[in-house]
């Protein structure tokens, strides 16, 4: 594409069809028909300490060394787990991050120029953040060929190479006064930025919007030219009928003048269960995206909800999508079974019908393996227990070769802070993210939870402040490492992210948050009051590293028994079933399929697996109606399962 040589500072407005004006208010788009949402952590107040007993806390030292990289008109510009503003390019060793202004126009009305909370702007570090550019004006909300009112907000970024040179790839949604405008969509080199903007379009005769903050993007060059995908939750405008408003949908550009519009048939809200009104007019929807990851020439696309092929549709689980063509098409989602939690849940002691799941990242390994990191919840309203006796937990689902499975990360608090501000709330609950090494070896689950402190007299103080947690796991481990403390200090650590993917080198691992700017004349409460400003405070952008070597595990004891069903199901069984074991060791796992006369009908699966709880399909669609033995072969003990299949 030979414009991408010459471009500088233009925009480009696509033809409109149907423009409404009934676009999504603020907060809006966040809403869905989820019928497990126990699965959210609870907002609290931190603990109430006086002037006096907040001095004469022991000090503590911070163990991240976090350098300022800029400031902010607030802190909107990270806040929500929809959007990716932090990136590793490993082949140039480059970090990126992308954000706002700093300036806000209502505050500052006489400032008049660029750094603006309006406007985007990226910096790049050659060095893991130690080091960084100025900051790289990419988008202008006030050139006079940008269209009114279209402010960016909760912006993404991806870089990658063309013709030698280094390019960004950036989406933005966009509001005007308190409804979203659409989509802010760009690409920059050494010679500038060039924008387009996505608004409402139509598909099949109906008319939509890009809704919501979702933003993950990705870039790349395919023959010689490059080429951007951003995905996104869209919503027909009204928010009806809910039979359409589960739709997610991907924008695609080969030239980044024009942005095409598609709903993948495997993506469309007949995937998912209706979500379910009272008034039938409040843009319900009962899906979500949880991210877009490259790996092994492949794009996985990560999903999140009620979806019609699980095998509970009252449940909302993940699952993920797979383009093997540069996300033109997309495969059917693979999904978790509900019986991994019922499995899991029963080891834990609690109900499964009390457990609630969540999920907002994923991280996926060349080889194809898939692991979401989520929150696991008990319904204390169910169980009747005190929430601080409670299940929470960090958990890592995954998909490996065949099977699904369960780890567990950490034990959390089931807390989150709660923000000062009417409009305040806490839009990234645990903070929970996971990403692997470039090198494939090691993976790393990042999150936020709330710490107790020990005044000097011995007292415990509960949830006395937040800190930044992380575990690794090495790839070919059931075991994730060792949970530790990387900030131990005495500020709120929160809006808190880990690149896409990370450097190999596990003692250097980036990390970027953001804070409220100090005020020097604020006593030591209303300093800690201070921090959990989020939209009235200017914020600081700051950047660290940290060792997460101090994690890696040591291997679970051996067990010497090598397997344990659960169940197999549906029994019988028409287009598929599941079956599900328990594994205590890593091992080979063979599972074949026979007749009543021994005669062997496929291979199931025959594969290395990692301990722990394990679902594997069966698919039965093209099998004759009969009955069958399922045996499963570990360390040359034999189990059979008797299979009844009807059509």
């Amino acid at each position: 594409m030979k414009l991408l040589q010459q471009f500088k500072f233009f925009i480009v407005i696509p033809i409109l069809f149907g423009l409404t004006g009934n676009l999504f208010l603020l907060g809006q788009e966040a809403k869905h028909g989820q019928k497990n949402n126990f699965h959210h952590y609870k907002e609290i107040e931190p603990a109430n300490i006086s002037l006096k007993a907040l001095t004469n806390l022991p000090a503590k030292s911070l163990t991240v060394d976090f350098k300022i990289l800029d400031s902010l008109a607030n802190a909107y510009s990270y806040f929500t787990e929809s959007q990716q503003p932090f990136v590793y390019y490993a082949p140039k060793n480059l970090l990126a991050t992308i954000k706002r202004g700093y300036y806000d126009l209502e505050r500052t009305p006489g400032y008049s120029g660029t750094d603006t909370k309006d406007n985007l702007f990226v910096l790049k570090s050659y060095d893991l953040g130690k080091t960084w550019s100025k900051p790289i004006l990419v988008y202008n909300s006030k050139a006079t060929n940008v269209e009114k009112d279209f402010n960016a907000r909760y912006p993404s970024v991806y870089a990658f190479e063309y013709d030698g040179i280094i390019h960004f790839a950036y989406t933005s949604p966009a509001t005007g006064g308190t409804g979203w405008r659409g989509f802010i969509n760009g690409i920059h080199d050494s010679l500038g930025f060039f924008i387009t903007l996505s608004k409402t379009f139509t598909i099949g005769g109906q008319s939509y919007n890009w809704g919501g903050t979702d933003s993950k993007i990705y870039a790349t060059t395919v023959d010689n030219d490059p080429m951007a995908l951003a995905i996104g939750a869209i919503m027909p405008p009204g928010g009806t009928p809910l039979e359409i408003t589960s739709n997610l949908a991907y924008r695609m550009t080969t030239d980044f003048e024009k942005w095409v519009e598609t709903i993948p048939p495997a993506w469309s809200a007949d995937r998912f269960v209706v979500p379910s009104s009272q008034t039938e007019t409040d843009s319900l929807r009962s899906s979500s995206i949880v991210g877009l990851k490259p790996a092994g020439n492949k794009l996985y696309m990560g999903a999140y909800g009620n979806f019609i092929a699980s095998e509970t549709n009252t449940k909302n689980v993940p699952g993920f999508s797979v383009s093997t063509d540069n996300g033109v098409t997309w495969s059917e989602f693979d999904i978790m079974p509900w019986s991994i939690i019922q499995a899991y849940s029963t080891q834990l002691g609690v109900d499964h019908s009390a457990i609630g799941i969540g999920s907002s990242d994923f991280a996926v390994f060349d080889n194809g393996n898939v692991s979401f990191i989520m929150t696991l919840n008990e319904d204390t309203t169910r169980t009747k227990r005190l929430y601080d006796e409670a299940v929470h937990q960090v958990v890592e689902v995954y998909k490996e070769g065949t099977a699904w499975g369960i780890r567990k990360i950490a034990d959390v608090s089931g807390y989150v802070l709660a923000y000062l501000g009417a409009s305040s709330n806490n839009q990234m609950g645990g903070e929970e993210m996971i990403a692997r090494t470039v090198d494939n070896e090691h993976i790393l689950a990042k999150w936020v939870d709330f710490i107790d402190a020990m005044d000097q007299n011995g007292n415990i103080i509960r949830n006395y402040t937040t800190d930044i947690l992380v575990a690794v796991r090495q790839a070919d481990s059931d075991t994730w490492g060792n949970v530790i403390n990387i900030t131990e200090s005495e500020i709120y650590d929160r809006i808190t992210w880990i690149p896409n993917v990370l450097p190999n080198d596990l003692r250097n691992v980036p990390i970027l948050k953001v804070e409220t700017i100090p005020n020097p004349t604020d006593d030591a409460i209303a300093a800690r009051n201070r921090q959990r400003t989020l939209e009235t405070e200017p914020q600081y952008v700051v950047v660290g590293n940290f060792d997460a070597t101090l994690s890696l595990s040591v291997e679970d004891t051996y067990n010497s028994n090598p397997l344990t069903v659960y169940s197999l199901y549906p029994n019988p069984s028409d287009i598929d079933c599941n079956i599900d074991f328990y594994l205590p060791n890593n091992t080979d796992v063979k599972i074949e399929l026979y007749t009543l006369l021994g005669q062997k009908v496929k291979v199931v699966a025959d594969e290395y697996m990692t301990s722990g709880i394990k679902s594997v399909r069966i698919p039965t669609a093209e099998i004759p109606s009969g009955v069958y033995s399922v045996m499963i072969t570990v360390k040359g003990q034999t189990t059979l399962q008797k299979l009844n299949i009807i059509h």
